[in-house]
């Protein structure tokens, strides 16, 4: 059975690429306060255990991951607590067939496929109010993000072998000439109303549901071509901003 741990790792995951500062309910009080006064992206330590058996493999990567199109994509998140107004957000997003660069307001995220084993991928957080660049490893993203390896990546988040436990509708839609096809989910599931490009590996839409209410990401356009200056390595671009591994940083701040 899914841990309620478990299943908010995947929702955190889920919509990565539209809210970067969703995190497990543990860390949320003691960031609060944090984020309110410096009103910079705001990273807690897990406060549980980690298992001692070894972390599972990264999830195969389908093979048209190779063929997807370089595209810039623009999103929105609708985040709807069980009390309060809805909030919205919007994300940019710039994706080849081995990396994934986001912009947000102060920082940027920039996610590269591991060159020799194209299940793996690393990242980098560039933090312009600080004028830093943080380095997340492999193992950094599974911890601190729920990122699973490039398969999670390449899809914006979406985890595509959830795609099994649905079943596919017959009502199609077009955003800007891309086709996606519905995907229904059970009554209660944590994921629903998924829409899907299976060629480039795309997903248009989907409401993701846990204890304190839903977010949907949805693409509102998408945009052949991309800038390709923020697929640029991050000290290249930034050669004066100090650069940290994950846990330098920590300590730094």
């Amino acid at each position: 059975m899914e841990t309620w741990y478990v299943r908010q790792r995947r929702i955190d995951v889920a919509v990565l690429f539209a809210a970067l500062s969703l995190m497990p309910a543990e860390g949320i009080a003691s960031a609060q306060s944090a984020r309110e006064a410096t009103n910079t992206p705001v990273i807690t330590l897990p406060t549980r255990r980690a298992s001692d058996t070894p972390p599972t493999p990264p999830p195969e990567v389908p093979a048209a991951a190779d063929r997807v199109l370089a595209v810039t994509v623009s999103a929105t998140v609708r985040r709807t607590p069980l009390n309060g107004p809805t909030q919205r957000e919007g994300r940019t997003i710039t994706r080849t067939f081995d990396r994934v660069h986001i912009a947000e307001k102060g920082h940027e995220w920039l996610f590269e496929r591991n060159i020799r084993d194209h299940r793996r991928v690393s990242g980098s957080l560039i933090h312009h109010d600080a004028r830093a660049i943080i380095a997340y490893e492999e193992s950094d993203l599974r911890i601190m993000l729920g990122i699973r390896g490039w398969a999670d990546v390449v899809a914006l988040g979406f985890e595509i072998d959830t795609l099994r436990n649905h079943t596919r509708a017959e009502e199609t839609r077009m955003i800007d000439g891309t086709r996606f096809q519905r995907y229904s989910t059970r009554q209660g599931s944590w994921m629903r109303d998924v829409w899907w490009n299976d060629e480039q590996l795309l997903v248009g839409e989907f409401t993701t549901a846990d204890a304190t209410g839903t977010s949907r990401f949805s693409i509102t356009r998408i945009r052949d071509g991309i800038d390709a200056t923020v697929l640029q390595p991050a000290d290249s671009r930034f050669p004066t901003y100090r650069a940290f591994t994950l846990a330098d940083w920590l300590e730094h701040r």
